[in-house]
């Protein structure tokens, strides 16, 4: 058993990140001289492209691999719905993203087949995509002011979680362009021409759902779609169906100025409120309802929560000056009024939780969050927490049986997962940190850790082909990474082996 994929106690706020030792990258290299058995075919062998393994590409998000792959499909056969699909999304999801010419391959899939939803959802993500596309280049021939400022900074994907539409493309957030706020205002024809596609998009959203009405990206979009439009009631029951997507920073920032614009009220309350339920660690989400129940609801008892939360990330979303903004410690003496009159309310337990953690309080953070998930037995992201932080102490059995519980009400969390993997590793339950570690890659497959963990564990069960892709696309996501070097002489003997192998 390899050694490394040990969560840090407590190191942020956010999901726990994996940490790769010097002794795991040793563990790697004796694994690979000790391969006995690699009987799959090299990972370096070519093959024509075919439909899976062009979606394959895809699912990994290798776009700019998978689009010539996808362009011969449907070269090679004009009629085929999945061809078209694939090309589509990988034509807005690379580097410099085409929505329009995805929108035409989209649009000839579904006339194709109209009875896959994913084909349908698919379409509405590239006409969203284009509406995103469509706004950002006006803010940048309008600098200046529209109804609050849009940044468009580098992503952050929640630890390697999905974005928003479904599966929102990261290379669209990711300029440096940072836009600033005034008073130009939209012209009507402006909107007009934007809100087209938004409209477009939710009727491929809405067909999507009457094939499958649990597709969960046509829910994430159509949420997204309604938020934009206005219909802030779909938009909620949209995502109480679907679940809140994790957006990029751009997308909370666009939701942000829709619902201090047009949705401050009960509903824009409601989305919030899933934000925070969701994204515990999102500071935008308290930062909303602290000004929603300041205009609603203030005799409301909830607001001391979220007055707390907002001082706990007043680093992150405040302007104002160092010496006027709030700290840790005054949102953890707000937060203790709270747990003080409403012990039961779990999400106080929880801020309480994350607030010791930035003050460093380990062992105090573990008893919140223990507190927390006595309050809400599916609390998903307490119970992260506690068995990141039971992993790291040792206690590597009740750590898996915390984060079993968080993987199961966290289903979509890569973190949870990994994690989980982590713990059914240092308790010798191989198969199943195989299984977990898999599960991480497949939701979040651009998450270093997740590649690196998957690749480690296959290559010390002796499963050097198995493990090259993981590890080989480790090296790629983090080229810079310490133990990069290590890695790379891991996988040139085993390609050795393979080879010797194949002959």
């Amino acid at each position: 058993m390899h050694d490394g994929h040990v969560c840090p106690p407590f190191a942020v706020i956010g999901p726990p990140q994996i940490v790769h030792s010097e002794q795991t990258t040793v563990k790697i290299l004796l694994a690979t001289i000790s391969i006995i058995a690699l009987s799959t075919p090299s990972f370096a062998q070519t093959a024509p492209a075919t439909l899976n393994s062009t979606r394959a590409l895809v699912t990994d998000q290798r776009y700019a691999d998978a689009r010539p792959a996808a362009q011969a499909l449907v070269a090679a056969d004009a009629t085929s719905a999945a061809a078209h699909d694939l090309l589509g999304q990988c034509l807005w999801r690379t580097e410099k993203p085409d929505a329009d010419a995805a929108v035409k391959e989209l649009t000839q899939a579904v006339t194709l087949d109209p009875q896959t939803a994913s084909y349908q959802s698919d379409l509405g993500d590239a006409y969203m995509a284009r509406f995103i596309i469509g706004l950002r280049d006006w803010v940048k021939d309008h600098p200046g002011d529209m109804v609050g400022s849009i940044t468009s900074s580098v992503p952050g994907t929640l630890a390697g979680g999905t974005f928003g539409m479904g599966r929102m493309n990261p290379d669209l957030f990711s300029q440096q362009t940072d836009m600033v706020r005034s008073s130009a205002q939209m012209q009507p024809a402006d909107w007009a021409r934007l809100e087209s596609g938004v409209k477009s998009a939710l009727k491929a959203y809405n067909a999507a759902l009457a094939v499958d009405q649990a597709n969960k990206p046509a829910l994430h979009g159509k949420g997204l779609a309604s938020l934009m439009l206005g219909e802030w009631k779909d938009t909620v029951s949209a995502w109480k169906a679907g679940g809140v997507p994790a957006f990029d920073s751009f997308l909370w920032d666009i939701a942000r100025n829709v619902t201090d614009a047009h949705g401050k009220g009960p509903e824009s309350i409601d989305i919030w409120e899933m934000v925070s339920q969701a994204q515990p660690a999102n500071p935008w989400a308290y930062w909303n309802l602290r000004a929603l129940y300041d205009e609603f609801r203030h005799s409301d008892w909830k607001y001391g929560y979220y007055d707390a939360m907002r001082m706990l990330f007043a680093n992150q979303i405040s302007n104002e000056s160092d010496a006027q903004k709030p700290s840790p410690k005054d949102a953890l003496k707000g937060l203790k009024d709270v747990t003080d009159k409403h012990p039961e309310y779990a999400p106080a337990w929880r801020g309480t939780g994350m607030t010791l953690l930035v003050l460093k309080d380990k062992k105090g953070a573990a008893e919140a969050f223990a507190k927390a998930v006595a309050a809400d037995p599916t609390d998903g992201y307490s119970f992260l927490m506690l068995g990141v932080g039971q992993l790291a102490g040792g206690n590597a059995q009740a750590a898996q049986a915390s984060l079993a519980k968080a993987a199961k009400y966290r289903p979509e969390d890569a973190t949870a997962w990994n994690a989980l993997g982590a713990a059914a590793e240092k308790n010798e339950d191989l198969d199943g940190a195989e299984m977990y570690y898999q599960r991480a890659v497949e939701l979040a497959p651009n998450w270093p850790d997740a590649r690196f963990s998957l690749g480690s564990i296959l290559l010390d069960r002796r499963k050097g082909a198995e493990a090259l892709p993981h590890l080989q696309r480790y090296v790629e996501l983090v080229p810079d990474a310490k133990n990069v070097k290590d890695v790379k002489k891991a996988i040139e003997q085993v390609k050795e082996i393979l080879a010797k192998q194949n002959k």
